[in-house]
């Protein structure tokens, strides 16, 4: 006996709800170096030693770039897409337009969401500016290439909704 749901959200590989059918898909994506360095610092201030990775992060005392050049932090983004395309996602949000992420998902979805962040990472900080100064930046951003592509991609398709979204706004006044 299935319950039926509005939306289910939460941080799993998009495949995981693909045998509900006519199911619409929705991500998220933040900047990968941004992306990267929170989840780094969060896992140096609140460690979860069930996660293999973070155990691996705190028993080997990792750098950020040795934690930067890990298969799954290299690949961190294909491996929650799971060879679903970017294309097919009925909708995409992006951190760093948050705002405007949420406004998109109300249109698309008609799900209002209230806008409360809970960001449980005590450290933020203007992480570029440290990882320049720290000479580590190139290092990072090499680590972060494929991840790095996906974004932009993302980013581009989310410009793109939004201005079919702004487009039909102005046209219904």
């Amino acid at each position: 006996n299935r319950k039926k749901y509005a939306c289910i959200f939460g941080h799993f590989q998009a495949k995981k709800y693909k045998f509900i059918k006519n199911a619409r898909y929705c991500t998220f994506l933040r900047d990968p170096i941004d992306r990267l360095c929170s989840h780094y610092f969060y896992w140096q201030y609140n460690p979860d030693f069930s996660n293999s990775m973070c155990r691996k992060l705190h028993t080997e005392n990792m750098s950020l770039p040795e934690f930067a050049n890990l298969h799954l932090q290299r690949h961190f983004y294909s491996f929650f897409l799971k060879g679903i395309k970017l294309k097919s996602f009925d909708y995409i949000g992006i951190f760093e337009y948050f705002q405007e992420s949420i406004d998109l998902f109300h249109d698309t979805f008609g799900i209002k969401i209230e806008n409360k962040v809970l960001n449980k990472n005590p450290v933020q900080k203007n992480y570029k500016e440290i990882l320049i100064k720290d000479n580590i930046y190139e290092e990072i951003l090499s680590a972060q290439q494929e991840n790095m592509k996906i974004y932009h991609e993302a980013l581009e398709i989310f410009q793109i909704n939004i201005r079919r979204t702004l487009d039909g706004i102005s046209k219904e006044k």
